[in-house]
C-alpha cells in the first residue's frame, strides 16, 4: 500500500478515522438506495426523479459552494511525486 505522505502522525489520522467514516457512509447509502428502490417499484419514477434533481440544485450546490468557498475547506489535492 503506498500513502500520499511520510509523516507518521498524518498517516494515523487519516486511518483512525476511516472505518468510522466507512461505516457511516454505508449505512446512509443504503437506506436511500432502498428508499429509491422502493419508490421506483412502487411506480414513482417521476417523483423519485423530481426528488433527485431538486435536492442536487437546491441542497447539493448551494451547500457545496458554502463550504467550498465561504468555508474555505476546498478540495484538497495531494501530489504524488514520481521518483526516477
Amino acid at each position: 500500500m503506498t500513502t500520499l505522505s511520510s509523516s507518521i502522525e498524518l498517516i494515523y489520522l487519516n486511518f483512525s478515522t476511516h472505518p468510522l467514516n466507512l461505516i457511516i457512509n454505508l449505512i446512509r447509502s443504503s437506506m436511500l438506495m432502498t428508499r429509491a428502490g422502493v419508490a421506483i417499484g412502487g411506480g414513482w419514477q417521476a417523483l423519485v426523479a423530481y426528488i433527485n434533481i431538486g435536492s442536487y440544485y437546491v441542497f447539493g450546490l448551494p451547500l457545496g459552494y458554502l463550504l467550498g468557498y465561504r468555508a474555505k475547506l476546498g478540495v484538497e489535492v495531494c501530489a504524488r511525486s514520481s521518483s526516477s
